[in-house]
């Protein structure tokens, strides 16, 4: 028999915040890392990827099941990721690498 467990009101909407501030701490990561990496800061861009594996950890698992919360949380986690790509693109594109 398959149970589902519904979370109340106050627990779904502590971790749609939890969440919420974690997928914006990613991104402001993602962002810091990109310039890290961009300026040769080594210690710097490795800060930010730990940073960036803790609160992906967090986001990854919480259970967020409104919709709505879900859509904010994932626009977040986009843009963190469009800012990865340009960070990758700006690599290949200096590096004279082929993709």
């Amino acid at each position: 028999m398959n149970t589902t467990i519904r979370l109340s009101q106050d627990s779904e909407r502590r971790n749609y915040l939890v969440a919420k501030r974690s997928s914006q701490a990613l991104k402001r990561y993602v962002d810091e890392l990109a310039t890290a990496i961009i300026s040769g800061n080594t210690v710097g861009a490795r800060y930010y990827n730990e940073r960036i594996g803790e609160h992906l950890a967090i986001v990854e698992n919480i259970d967020v099941s409104n919709v709505n919360h879900l859509r904010e949380i994932n626009g977040h986690l986009q843009n963190a990721l469009e800012i990865q790509l340009i960070v990758v693109s700006h690599f290949i594109r200096s590096s004279g690498t082929a993709a």
